[in-house]
């Protein structure tokens, strides 16, 4: 069962156990492939949405500008993840639900 959850900074993640659910909006600077994403052990990208088309992606994806990208995270992860993905560079949030 899935549930919502207030987070760090106030964002919101699915909650399910120990892990949360994501999602991130990818930006000029984090664009490549996912394997640079520079995100911690206890993350895992589950899928990318381009252009309204959502793929279970491999590390060798590209990841480009405007993606969105949802991820599953450790609750030891997620102090890091709002950290990591806080503000994008217009000074939104570009992490959320």
């Amino acid at each position: 069962r899935l549930i919502q959850n207030e987070q760090a900074a106030g964002h919101k993640a699915e909650v399910q156990g120990d892990l949360r659910f994501f999602t991130i909006s990818i930006g000029e600077d984090d664009a490549g492939p996912i394997s640079d994403l520079n995100i911690p052990d206890e993350v895992r990208v589950v899928a990318v949405t381009r252009s309204n088309e959502s793929v279970f992606p491999d590390d060798d994806m590209k990841l480009q500008a405007d993606d969105s990208v949802l991820l599953l995270a450790s609750q030891a992860a997620v102090d890091d993840l709002c950290e990591r993905f806080k503000e994008a560079s217009d000074g939104t949030s570009n992490l959320g639900v």
